[in-house]
């Protein structure tokens, strides 16, 4: 099966590392698919310059919203498998080889793995209440397992399946100020799915490694970012009838 790896990008900051290790994986991608999404121009020139250096395919989405920009991406993605990780999501080297081998049969549609992070700076002390819930990691434990939701750090499916059910719904809240900027993200993805009566698989054998910056550690940051999550838990529970259970860490950053 040919796999079409997707990033959506709003920096260029650890990109160069993210592309370099998608083309060193065992299991090689068919193509990589990095999909701007930056709203500042000279980011989005960087973020051009290392796709293209690195020999990614680039595509500018103008709309702005990482689930507008993934869904572009599955259209243009040629792969019967599409892989989403992040721009700062770094692969393990057998990360494809894993993802691959759990598409067993035609009823499994998604498959993703354990999200784990690097931290650029010692996280306070009030972290270990938040279990970092905030931070996009994911770790259902050690076994393979079927699962409800993933992770957009790490997370794929079958290309037909995702078209069938519509793909993410598209960040819907709009406001000058950005606070809304948000849809139903994974949850309502992976919630479609499992409609069609598909199965999602975790396996702790697909690893990324998500780098957090100090800047994310910060009351600040972790206020708007529970603020989103409010945002988009009400989505959820409004389209899907329930919240996902609590221990679910699916929040993109």
């Amino acid at each position: 099966m040919k796999v079409s790896v997707i990033t959506a990008a709003t920096s260029h900051e650890n990109l160069e590392e993210v592309i370099r290790r998608l083309k060193n994986q065992t299991k090689k991608p068919y193509e990589i698919l990095v999909v701007d999404n930056s709203q500042n121009d000279q980011e989005s020139e960087k973020i051009k310059k290392v796709a293209k250096n690195l020999g990614a395919r680039y595509i500018r989405e103008e709309r702005e919203g990482a689930y507008n920009a993934r869904n572009r991406g599955v259209i243009e993605a040629e792969g019967e498998i599409i892989q989403i990780i992040d721009d700062d999501a770094l692969a393990e080297r057998n990360l494809i080889e894993e993802i691959l081998k759990q598409y067993k049969s035609e009823d499994i549609a998604a498959v993703g793995g354990k999200v784990v992070p690097i931290f650029k700076a010692k996280p306070p002390k009030f972290f270990k209440y938040l279990k970092y819930q905030y931070l996009s990691v994911l770790d259902y434990g050690n076994e393979i397992k079927e699962v409800d939701y993933l992770n957009g750090n790490n997370m794929s499916f079958r290309k037909d399946v995702y078209i069938k059910v519509g793909g993410w719904n598209p960040d819907i809240f709009r406001s000058d100020s950005k606070k809304f900027l948000q849809g139903d993200g994974e949850s309502g993805l992976c919630r479609k799915i499992k409609k069609l009566g598909k199965k999602i698989i975790y396996t702790p054998y697909a690893v990324v490694y998500h780098v957090i910056p100090e800047r994310r550690l910060s009351i600040e940051y972790l206020r708007k970012k529970a603020f989103r999550h409010g945002v988009q838990m009400s989505y959820s529970k409004f389209f899907g009838g329930k919240f996902p259970p609590n221990h679910i860490l699916f929040l993109r950053s």
